[in-house]
């Protein structure tokens, strides 16, 4: 019998720090915005329609993905909420909360080991987020799992999926960091036998 686990991984919705003037990085304390919430319950109707049997609900510990996992899995008969860091969004150290300046690094011209001061690079998110779900992976087989995390930890994951190959990385950065990934949008995994295949990548499931 082959052994495998669903892993579908949703985007936070809409959260007070989600500013395009403004380097947000990990803004573990950052809320929804009242757009945000209003995304979160569009996504809940969303999963009520599908009736998706998850057998449990993993999240980052920022409060912005608690909070989308909250409101969008009401009435579902999901187990408790399980926080994992390895699912936090990558850290912009310093920069976090200041305006994006013409020195900012955007991320699809970034090395893979570039960081800024007390940040985090492509490669440490992409290696945490591996880590994390093949956890997951493992603790749930033949099981559908959903995830709730973040856009730019999500696309290091990717990142990680396709390998550092020196002659090709800068363009696969540039690729997988160029994808819009909406917010509430479905990212789903297969793991089985130790590896990842995606199904599908960032699907929107709400209108925005």
């Amino acid at each position: 019998m082959i052994v495998s686990t669903t892993i579908e991984f949703y985007r936070h919705a809409h959260s007070t720090k989600n500013d395009p003037a403004i380097v947000g990085g990990r803004s573990q304390g950052a809320t929804l915005s009242a757009e945000g919430r209003g995304q979160a319950l569009q996504l809940n109707a969303y999963l009520l329609r599908q009736r998706r049997p998850f057998a449990a609900l993993y999240t980052s510990q920022a409060i912005r993905a608690i909070q989308t996992a909250t409101s969008a899995t009401r009435g579902l008969n999901i187990p408790s909420i399980i926080e994992l860091a390895g699912l936090n969004e990558l850290s912009q150290g310093v920069l976090e909360g200041k305006p994006r300046l013409a020195n900012f690094v955007p991320m699809t011209n970034r090395d893979p080991d570039y960081r800024a001061e007390k940040g985090q690079s492509i490669r440490e998110v992409g290696h945490d987020m591996q880590n994390a779900l093949r956890h997951i992976g493992d603790q749930h087989p033949n099981s559908t799992v959903m995830v709730v995390g973040h856009a730019i930890a999500l696309r290091c994951f990717l990142t990680d999926l396709e390998g550092y190959n020196p002659t090709t990385i800068r363009a696969t950065i540039q690729r997988i960091f160029s994808k819009k990934v909406p917010y509430c949008s479905q990212t789903t995994f297969i793991y089985k036998k130790g590896r990842f295949t995606v199904a599908e990548c960032a699907v929107p499931t709400i209108k925005v």
